[in-house]
């Protein structure tokens, strides 16, 4: 068996994050054009937690901007929830496993909701892609937008059928 290197974290900058850059009027920035993009293609909205809200089918996508002052860069998620309240399961383990990267554009995910929660031994499934959004074209956002949400649409029956849950409800 041969051992394969790890790829070694990005070093941040020397001297740490530049004290002078501004995350929330960078994320801020990058919101605005990811609506003014987004808004050429579909009808959007904003939710109280300031994420851009896409709507398609059984399911949304939600888009989150997260300044990264070390690399002064803000990062853009997308994120459609493909089934809520998912009992895990070894099968659900092994769904995921086999599955996660299989598309061009996302991959699959889930995170268990906490133990101390009516929810216990439940799980959040759901689609997501990262991009960086300080230099985005609008193929290069609307492309992984909408792959992301209809990838999500075309698959959540089959998990909450093989699995359980509930989907999302727009």
């Amino acid at each position: 068996m041969t051992d394969v290197p790890s790829t070694p974290a990005p070093m941040p900058p020397p001297g740490g994050p530049d004290p002078e850059w501004d995350g929330e009027a960078a994320a801020e920035a990058v919101r605005k054009k990811v609506q003014a993009i987004l808004l050429r293609e579909s009808e959007i909205s904003l939710d109280q937690q300031g994420r851009v809200i896409i709507d398609r089918g059984s399911t949304r996508v939600f888009i989150n901007f997260f300044p990264q002052p070390e690399r002064k860069v803000v990062y853009v998620t997308l994120t459609s929830p493909v089934a809520y309240y998912v009992p895990i399961t070894s099968g659900l383990f092994e769904h995921i496993a086999r599955e996660a990267d299989k598309w061009y554009f996302g991959h699959l995910a889930m995170s268990p909701y906490a133990d101390d929660t009516e929810h216990a031994g439940s799980a959040y499934v759901y689609f997501t892609y990262s991009l960086v959004g300080d230099f985005l074209d609008p193929d290069e956002l609307t492309i992984p937008v909408f792959a992301v949400l209809n990838t999500a649409a075309a698959i959540d029956d089959d998990i909450v059928e093989k699995f359980g849950g509930e989907m999302f409800r727009t």
